[in-house]
Parts: structure tokens; sequence; C-alpha cells
């Protein structure tokens, strides 16, 4: 039988969107506006236009007499703090990078001082000075724009201009380039000392006017020039925010400064920006009116706004009665009416709060198919920023894992990785009167019996399990077709036949379990009466043998039992290439190694049982301790070759319902078991009546990890690892027991 291709459905993976993340942005009426031109953006406009009108001015000079010289309106706004600001926005540090490296690539190419002067002069007019000429007009205007800008001139500035100035002043003395003078950027924000102004690059006298100086220029220069170009890229990013605050300063004396014919421009651009609005609206009217008139689509009804209310008692009551209906206040909206909202309900307040915020976490492991538990992790304080109550650093997120994490937002100094949170304690108590054991050798053995959630076998039937067990040889179940020959022997005559009925274009596709009870079911009309033609024996082995685990259905081949055997044959073959048998056993409990959850928790089991070696104390699945007069009572380590102290037997012979036995012993030298006190122990425990008390936790430390093919943990070769699309199996002690 053709297997059917493992393909994942695409809609399976898909996380979905929410309503908002569905709607297209280009389908936005805002998307794509009529007049999309910033204030920044028509202000250099305007400067660019002014270069192109020309200006007859007639001047009167004392000698010459009259004449009359050609302009143009650039000298209107130059001295503008708007239009500076606006055309320093526009400011390419692409374009400066190019410049820079054109520069630099003749100085590669030619290295002589008038390359360096060349490379020198660039960076200091079109780096340095314009950034310094920019402080100073808007400290001038009392822009809020000069804090932010000297602080970035403070923080990543200063170093490349100290480095710049060093090296302009050795290249005059070495290199013969042109004398600088700084004296300019002793103040601040820049405030260099004298001796910065001064200083000389270390490394020019030890190269001199030679071409390896030269070299070493140009590689001094190319590093101070990038981390200089991105303060300047930060600085022109932020500059266009600051243009509307130009306009009209923050002090009152300065919002007179403007001179008439610009006072008369920002006028008009204020009642332009009216006129922009309505203009960049049209895409929505068209929008409505396509969905009004040609959609003919109505619009909804109006919903009324809702909002959640946390209501605090005052200090002199102990509670208070808030009617249905009332009428609580929440500023204005745009008309600059009152927003008001009523409760939906009457609501008694009283001093109930909110004492502390926890979380409990389940950690998966394993692909989305399979999931495993990889670790249950807890907070004490979930709002916080290791989820124990460090509180969160004022530079940082204060986000936090409203449902739980493995890992916090904290990490400590000298680590890559956020802390994890603790381990959960899980587990149990057993309190009963027959713990008191005051004095000498104590045993004792504690049996639970547990119910097991794993789903029953496939093969349940004991009919089946045995049938099998003695048509085929053991101790290992050979596979040839005299096993297919045995088996068809035992059927009858009469359910061959109808078998082979359906074997017309073979193979015969039954379908899930529940057709298959329908099939099996099928009777024969006879004289007598409707007369079943499978046995219960029959049935119990068609269900055993028609399963096909792969797709999950049951199919009828050419040879109705030769689909078992050949996929006997496969499991072997991942298991064991030289095997020549099987455990029949195994595999009735076992159904499916790839694709069955139940099949994985009890190989789950016997991981844990085979890969774990429980010799001591610290290996166990629980840690017990007894309620003492002082203090928790603990058993000792186990010693090797001697009699353990502490042993737990998992008895699987039930799978669905495995026993649990716990057996300690107490040595004479060892503390009497008490009555527990909660006060003495440290832990409160809610029992009613107190007496004496073992506690249980789960160690959280124990996991099995099986992610590759044919990893063998302590000589174990772990199920998990044969799964062709082996994710990182790690499954807890947890996952073990809640399976």
């Amino acid at each position: 039988m053709t297997k059917p291709v493992k393909t994942p459905h695409p809609l399976r993976i898909r996380t979905g969107s929410s309503q908002r993340r569905r709607v297209i942005e280009a389908l936005q009426a805002g998307s794509a506006p009529i007049d999309r031109r910033s204030l920044a953006d028509i202000l250099y406009y305007i400067s660019q236009y002014a270069g192109k009108v020309n200006f007859h001015e007639y001047v009167q000079y004392p000698a010459e007499g009259e004449s009359i010289e050609l302009s143009d309106w650039r000298p209107f706004f130059q001295n503008s703090t708007p239009f500076v600001l606006a055309q320093f926005s526009k400011t390419s540090p692409e374009a400066l990078e190019q410049s820079f490296l054109q520069y630099f690539n003749a100085l590669q190419n030619n290295p002589d001082s008038q390359a360096a002067d060349l490379l020198l002069g660039f960076v200091y007019d079109e780096l340095f000075a314009p950034i310094a000429r920019l402080y100073v007009i808007v400290e001038t205007e009392k822009i809020s724009f000069a804090s932010r800008l000297a602080t970035l001139i403070k923080s990543s500035l200063t170093e490349p201009l100290r480095s710049f100035i060093a090296l302009s002043n050795a290249s005059a003395r070495y290199l013969c380039t042109r004398k600088q003078s700084f004296s300019a950027f002793t103040a601040y924000p820049w405030q260099l000392d004298l001796a910065d102004t001064l200083a000389l690059d270390a490394c020019m006298p030890a190269a001199g006017s030679t071409a390896a100086a030269f070299e070493s220029f140009g590689s001094q220069m190319l590093a101070l020039f990038y981390p200089a170009l991105g303060s300047l890229k930060e600085i022109v990013a932020a500059t266009p925010g600051y243009v509307e605050e130009s306009l009209v300063p923050l002090e009152k004396a300065l919002q007179q400064k403007h001179e008439p014919h610009l006072g008369l421009l920002f006028a008009f651009l204020q009642l332009f920006r009216h006129f922009q609005g309505d203009l960049n609206q049209l895409s929505q009217k068209h929008l409505d009116f396509f969905f009004r008139e040609a959609v003919r689509l109505a619009p909804m009804s109006a919903d009324p706004d809702k909002i959640h209310l946390v209501f605090e008692v005052a200090k002199h009551l102990n509670h208070y009665k808030v009617k249905k209906d009332t009428s609580l206040k929440d500023g204005k909206d745009g008309l600059t009416q009152d927003i008001e909202f009523t409760l939906d309900q009457e609501i008694i307040l009283d001093k109930a709060a909110v004492s502390d915020l926890r979380t409990l976490f389940l950690h998966p492991s394993g692909s989305p198919e399979k999931p495993y538990v990889e670790g249950v992790y807890i907070t004490t304080a979930a709002n916080s920023a290791d989820g124990k109550g460090k509180p969160f650093g004022e530079d940082g997120s204060k986000n936090w894992s409203t449902l739980g994490a493995k890992f916090s937002k904290c990490i400590l100094p000298g680590k890559n990785e956020a802390e994890v949170h603790p381990y959960a304690r899980i587990g149990f108590v057993l309190a009963s009167p027959v713990l008191f054991l005051q004095e000498g050798k104590r045993k004792i053995t504690l049996t639970l019996t547990c119910s097991s959630a794993e789903d029953a076998p496939l093969v349940s039937d004991a009919s089946c399990f045995t049938v099998l067990q003695s048509a085929l040889s053991k101790p290992f179940y050979q596979l040839d077709d005299s096993s297919i020959t045995k088996l068809e022997a035992l059927f009858s005559e009469k359910a061959l036949q109808y078998l082979e009925t359906f074997l017309v274009h073979p193979p015969f596709l039954i379908g899930e379990e529940q057709n298959f009870i329908s099939f099996v079911d099928a009777k024969e009309v006879t004289e007598d009466g409707e007369i079943p033609i499978f046995t219960d024996d029959e049935k119990a082995l068609l269900k055993c043998l028609l399963y096909d685990p792969v797709s999950n259905l049951y199919v009828l081949t050419e040879r109705p039992f030769a689909s078992v055997i050949r996929y006997f044959r496969e499991l072997l073959a991942v298991q064991n290439p030289y095997a020549i048998g099987f455990d029949l056993d195994t595999f009735l409990n076992r159904r499916d190694l790839v694709s069955c959850a139940p099949f994985f928790r009890s190989c789950l089991r016997d991981a844990f049982l085979k890969a774990l070696t429980v010799s001591t104390v610290e290996q166990q699945f629980f840690n017990l301790k007894f309620s003492g007069a002082d203090e928790w009572i603990t058993p000792k380590p186990n010693v090797p070759g001697q009699s353990p102290y502490y042993n737990l037997e998992i008895n699987l012979a039930t799978p669905a319902a495995p026993v649990l036995t716990f057996t300690v012993i107490l040595d004479p030298d060892q503390p009497a078991v008490t009555f527990y006190d909660a006060e003495t122990l440290g832990e409160t425990l809610d029992l009613e009546p107190v007496f004496p008390l073992v506690k249980a936790e789960l160690n959280p430390a124990l996991a099995v990890s099986c992610n590759k093919p044919n990893n063998q943990i302590d000589g174990y070769n772990c199920c998990l690892a044969i799964d062709p699309n082996a994710f990182d199996y790690i499954a807890s002690a947890y996952h073990f027991f809640v399976s």
C-alpha cells in the first residue's frame, strides 16, 4: 500500500491575524495624501525657488554713483531660523559620504599636501562647522532643540573633534597643510580646553612628510569621519520636528522677531495648512462615495464606548455601595462636550486589594504536534524584573509576562542570557497518626495507586493479544510469509471470503475506527436469520492487523494480514537493522512509533526508568521530608553496596493504574517524627486535624533529552530519537508523572 505524503496543511501552522492587521495599509485613505509635504519641505522648496527669482537692486556709491546689481531672493530668507532648520534637515549624509570618499581616494592616488588639505577642509566645512553654526542659531532663538543638540554634541561629537583638531594641527606642521583656528570650540557645548585646540597627533612626527605619513593621515581621517557622520544623521533626522517651534518661539519676546516679509509668509503658510488638509481629504471623500454610493454599504449603528474602572474605598470607610447608572465624568471630547460613563450594575466596594501577582508556567518543548513539558516555573512577584521582587531598571522596558514564562526580564552582570525563573514546588503531603515515630530504626512504606491519563492502547482485547502470541513463534517473533499463513488460519472460511469481496481494487480503505466498527459488525442473512460474519476473536484480530499507524486509518490489503508484517519489518529496520524479530508485547502496548502521543508517553516512562539511576537521594523523583520537632527530617543519602535509606519503585504492569511505592528508613540517631508545627517548620499547610506528616516534592532537575537519531542515554536507546523529524525533546519529571 502506498504511504500517504505527510505534507502539513498550510492553515495549521498559521497564527492568524487580528481584524486590524487584515486591513491593507495601501487601501487606507491616508496612505497616499495628495500633498504630503511637511512644513520643512515647503520652507526648503521656497528657499530653493528663491535662487531662481532675479532681484534688481539699485545701489548708490559715493564715487561711482548709482548702479544696478543683479541678485536673487535668497538673502531674504538665509538668516531666518525656520529656513536654516529646513535647509539643514535636507542635508544628505549619503552625499557627504560620497564626497568624502572622492577626496579620500584622491589622497590615496596622489598623497600630497594639497590632497590632504582638501580632505581636512571638506570635513571641517561640511561636518563640524555646520553643526556648530546650527547650535548657535537655535540657542540664540531659545529653541528647545538646543538642549538635545548639546547632548548629542557632548556624547558623540566631542571625541571625533578632538581627534580631528590634533590631526589638523599635526598636518599643518609636518605635511604643510593650511593652519586652522579652533578657538570657537572652547565655548559651550564643545567646551574644549585650550590644550585640546593646540594638540598634535602623536603618530605624525614619527612618520614625517612621507607616503607612509599621508597613508596614516588618511586612515585616521577615515576612522573619525564615520562616527561623526553617524551623529550628523541623527541631528538631521531630529531637525524637522523643531521647525514648527521656530515659527512661534516659546518665549514671547522672541515671537515678534520675524521680519515683516517673513511674518506675512509664515502667516500664509499657516493658512495654507487648512487648504492642504482639505486637499488631502479628497481621498477619504472619494472612498466614502465609493462605499456608500457605488457599493451601497450601510454604516453600522454607533456603539457606546466602554471603559474599565478601578475603585478604591476611602480610608475612613470599610465598604461603600455605588448604585447602578451612576454617572462618571471622563474629560471632554473634540467638541468640548463632557464625556460621561455610567455603571452597568451596582457594585459594593470593600478593602479587598491585590496583594501580589504570581504566575505558574509550563514551559513547552518539542514540536507543536507532540509537546512536552520541559519544566514548571513560578514567579512570586510577576510584575518585577526577576519575578522575585527586583524592580525594573529606569532605562529598560517594564513589561512582564502576564501568563508566565521560563526566562525573566533580568540579565545579571556578566551574563548574556536572562535569568531563569525558579522551579515550581510540585508534590503532595500525607498526614496520619501512624507517622508519629519517635525512636529506634523506623521503616516507612508509602504505596500510591495512580490513575493514568494515557489513552487506552488500540489493541486492548486480551483475546487478540493471546491469539497473536500463540500464532507467532517466540522468543522473538519471526517475520516471514509463514507468519501470514498462521494468521490466516485463525479465520473461518466465511470470514476470509467476505474480506476477499472487497479486494477487487486493493487496497480497500475502510476508514476511521467508527467505519471499522460498522465494517466488522456485518451480518450474513440466512434462513435462520442474520448471523454475524466475524466472531469476537476475529474482530479483535482485525482491529489489530488492519490498523495502519501511518495514516491512522484501517486498510484492507490484497493479503489481509500482510500489512502488519510489513509494518513490523519497518519498525525493526528503524530500531535495529540487524534484528531478526521483535518484542510483540512491547509493540501491542505501543502501536505507533512516529505519530501517536500515548506511545511517546509510554516511551518517556521507559526513558526515565532506564536512563536515570536512582541510587542517591539527589537522583530520586521525589524528595521526602518528615515533620520534626525542630526542623524537617530528610532520609540519609544512600550508600552504594548497602540497603538504601530511600527508594522509589514504579510498577507499570497495569498502564491504567501505575503504582508508586516509597520506602524510607530513619536510623535511631535521627530525630523523632512529631506532629506538624507550622511556626517551627516555617511552612503553612492547611491541615485539619493536625497530624505528623510526610512531604514529597518532585525533583525539578530530572529531565530526559532526546534530540538526535540513535541517541543513547546511559546505554539506553531512547525511542523518542527515532522520530525522523526529531525536535529537541526535553521532558521533565513533571511531564512523566502528569501523563
